[in-house]
């Protein structure tokens, strides 16, 4: 978990446009490991880290999709934590810009999910307001 919570760390301060595509690749499994972890810290740096890496390209956050990035990180929005919460909808937000995410919503088969994001709309936490 350490070398995970390091590639994290680096990726959260990194321009992603830094990084080759082979490794900005390679990095999107070890941070969503670091989603799954009971460990608030890993979830809050992991969901921080993807979001950042998020933003470089769509083949990207298709893979991340592949690898079941929007569950793990809808699961985060649901925490105790305040500071995962608002990461893992950061990197929900930054998910939405996939042409597969935007398809699931048009055909109406993301209903849940803009109820959440309807939730986050209205919450008291400015933060994470969407």
């Amino acid at each position: 978990d350490a070398a995970r919570q390091c590639l994290a760390q680096i990726l959260i301060v990194t321009n992603p446009a830094l990084l080759q595509y082979q490794e900005q690749l390679s990095a999107v499994r070890p941070l969503l490991q670091l989603l799954e972890s009971r460990n608030e810290l890993f979830q809050f740096e992991g969901a921080m880290a993807l979001t950042n890496l998020l933003v470089s390209c769509e083949e990207l956050r298709s893979h991340a999709l592949q690898c079941q990035a929007w569950n793990l990180c809808k699961d985060l929005i649901f925490s105790d934590n305040l500071q995962v919460q608002r990461a893992g909808l950061e990197a929900l937000c930054n998910l939405c810009m996939a042409p597969e995410v935007v398809e699931r919503f048009a055909e109406g088969k993301a209903e849940v999910e803009l109820k959440i994001f309807g939730a986050f709309c209205q919450s008291e936490d400015v933060a994470a307001q969407i």
